[in-house]
């Protein structure tokens, strides 16, 4: 499918379950266009594939990664040495923080480097807490807690869980409210827990607005080490508070906010930060690009690429 937005011209091909097949349309497409820099990012494949079309196009390559592949699955060594080769092979290299950044270089220290933060949607922003309350049919009265993801024991949703079950001794004007998938169960009661399921793109900055405080929970691991929620910038572009896992990237996105940053393993330090942003909401003095911003980042890494 080819579209042509903006001036830009937009061509989409399905990349599975043929892989050979997209391998060889993209570089007959290469050969059509002849790229001056080819941009491989979203997953490993993309970086693997544009490294290859970047060489027969005679192309420079920029490779860009928003998480720690490698650890999806780590088993596929096959697939993590790809990846590496690719990497080496890049005259330029953008991730989503410095953590993530520094991991990539590993690969080729040479290459041209430049840190490309997460960015909200521009969707995102400050709302009427009740109006939002009232489109959910979410309760009025209550604090209203928000954990949007997956709820499994991968991330620590087992330690916001014991977390939770600390606070309820504390307190009980609280519910929670939960949106994605989900199989998981709390101790709290089932009526005092909110299942939202998956919800529509243009409806996550309502969810989002109805809460008192977002919870962001991850795990000293592969992960969680290389991991920026864009939630985490979805929530403060809502001016709503969040309260993250202390991992190295949300150390840095949330400037070193203890008052945002709950240690690691620790359920009781969790509930005791969630008990007191619950009393005393605290925004920081964080302040996230947009799109905008991101975007002539890059643009300068491309420029400086292509000189």
């Amino acid at each position: 499918m080819t579209i042509t937005q903006n001036a830009i011209k937009i061509y989409s091909l399905r990349m599975f379950p043929n892989l050979p097949r997209f391998s060889n349309q993209l570089h007959r497409l290469a050969k059509t266009i002849r790229p001056n820099v080819v941009v491989g990012l979203s997953d490993t494949w993309f970086g693997i594939l544009a490294a290859s079309v970047a060489k027969t196009s005679n192309a420079r390559l920029v490779i860009d990664a928003y998480d720690n592949y490698e650890a999806y699955m780590p088993k596929a060594r096959p697939l993590h040495w790809l990846w590496r080769r690719a990497l080496g092979k890049a005259d330029g290299l953008t991730a989503a923080g410095p953590q993530l950044l520094d991991l990539l270089a590993q690969s080729n220290p040479q290459a041209l480097r430049c840190v490309v933060p997460m960015a909200a949607d521009p969707l995102f922003k400050p709302q009427p807490a009740r109006e939002c309350r009232q489109i959910l049919d979410l309760p009025l009265e209550r604090k209203l807690i928000g954990y949007l993801g997956t709820a499994d024991g991968t991330r620590g949703f087992d330690l916001f869980q014991q977390a939770l079950g600390l606070l309820q001794a504390k307190r009980d004007d609280f519910d929670l409210v939960l949106s994605g998938r989900s199989s998981a169960k709390t101790e709290l009661p089932q009526e005092r827990v909110h299942q939202l399921g998956y919800v529509a793109d243009e409806l996550m900055p309502t969810v989002l607005n109805s809460c008192d405080l977002l919870v962001c929970v991850n795990k000293d691991s592969a992960f969680g080490n290389y991991s920026y929620p864009v939630k985490i910038y979805e929530a403060l572009a809502c001016g709503r508070p969040v309260l993250a896992s202390d991992t190295p990237p949300a150390h840095w996105i949330l400037n070193g906010d203890s008052r945002l940053l709950a240690r690691l393993g620790d359920p009781v330090d969790l509930a005791g930060k969630i008990n007191a942003l619950l009393d005393e909401p605290a925004l920081g003095a964080t302040h996230p690009g947009d799109w905008e911003d991101s975007a002539r980042l890059f643009a300068s890494l491309l420029e400086k690429v292509c000189s």
